[in-house]
């Protein structure tokens, strides 16, 4: 197999630490390897595999930004907001002319990440969001008119956590509060049983679900390298 990729950007840098980057771009893959379930597979028993698609192709484009707020007031010049969102679009061919009107496994339609980050003296923090749109999370073992396991598709899950940090002792040591996953939804992989991939409830059956929780934490760490 091989990758076979190129992109086209464009940057702006306003002035030191901000910024404006709109990329394209366009990669193809030949003899891409996909997590699969076996056509074996029975309910209480699944076989998993990774097999061979012919080719396949992303296409895309992403756009960022890294703005310092200190336009909004001077209490805001030691913020700074940043944002990242990617759209793209990919599909699968399995050999011959036979095209599979899919994405490839792993690939979302699109990827937010977004936040705010604070640095002042001793103290940083940040607060940060991301997104990641519905995707193929296991190629399926199904024929139209035939039947069998479906695609399962990986529904889109809001993420977002906070992290707060103060140096002390002559900065030789630092405290630091971590609140991961402060949302905490669960995650739910479903059958997709036709061509639209969202999730629809009643109507697509659930694969699995759990909910990871989120979880707070406090740490400190002491350089003794400083002098």
């Amino acid at each position: 197999g091989g990758i076979l990729n190129g992109d086209i950007r464009y940057e702006i840098y306003p002035k030191g630490g901000e910024g404006i980057t709109i990329g394209l771009f366009y990669k193809q893959f030949n003899d891409p390897i996909e997590l699969r379930i076996d056509g074996q597979s029975v309910l209480t028993r699944r076989i998993y595999s990774y097999q061979n698609a012919d080719e396949a192709y992303t296409i895309g484009g992403e756009l960022e930004v890294r703005k310092n707020l200190s336009f909004i007031g001077n209490m805001w010049e030691h913020f700074d907001f940043f944002g990242n969102l990617t759209v793209s679009q990919s599909q699968v061919k399995l050999g011959g002319s036979n095209t599979i009107e899919r994405p490839l496994q792993g690939q979302s339609p699109y990827l937010i990440n977004a936040g705010f980050q604070y640095n002042n003296k001793d103290w940083n923090g940040s607060l940060l969001y991301n997104r990641i749109g519905q995707r193929l999370s296991l190629v399926g073992a199904y024929e139209i008119g035939v039947g069998g396991i479906p695609d399962i598709y990986e529904r889109s899950r809001n993420l977002v956590d906070f992290q707060l940090a103060k140096k002390i002792m002559n900065n030789k040591g630092e405290l630091k509060l971590t609140w991961s996953d402060i949302l905490g939804e669960s995650f739910y992989f479903y059958e997709n049983i036709d061509s639209k991939r969202s999730f629809k409830d009643g109507t697509d059956r659930l694969f699995n679900a759990y909910k990871p929780g989120s979880t707070i934490s406090i740490g400190f760490t002491y350089n003794f390298s400083l002098k």
